[in-house]
């Protein structure tokens, strides 16, 4: 996944989206599924991908997980690591270039 800059299904452009919601915030799966699902270009989504992107994202240093201890059973809270956010910053002109691939198709839609 996630092999240089280029994203080409659905599973790929969910882990640019994990990298850049844990730019802000620490989260457990969980809380990540929730957003996922609240956002309707990438949810309902199966549980079972969050997680596999996120051990694909941790097993390319991208993101860490530590247990946390504190409320209720140990849950797993990920945060993107500072490879994960160079690899944002060094995508940036990939995501800028497919914004004006999908803003030319809005303009063509436009028409």
């Amino acid at each position: 996944m996630m092999h240089g800059c280029r994203w080409h299904n659905k599973k790929e452009i969910m882990g640019v989206w994990i990298l850049s919601v844990l730019l802000s915030d620490k989260l457990h799966g969980y809380e990540l599924i929730q957003r996922i699902n609240a956002n309707p270009f990438l949810g309902p989504v199966n549980p079972g991908v969050v997680y596999r992107t996120l051990r694909e994202l941790e097993m390319a240093g991208l993101v860490t997980s530590e247990w946390d201890f504190g409320r209720g059973p140990a849950r797993r809270l990920y945060s993107i690591t500072s490879k994960g956010k160079q690899w944002l910053k060094q995508a940036r002109p990939y995501f800028e270039e497919y914004k004006r691939f999908i803003e030319g198709v809005l303009e063509r839609l436009n028409q």
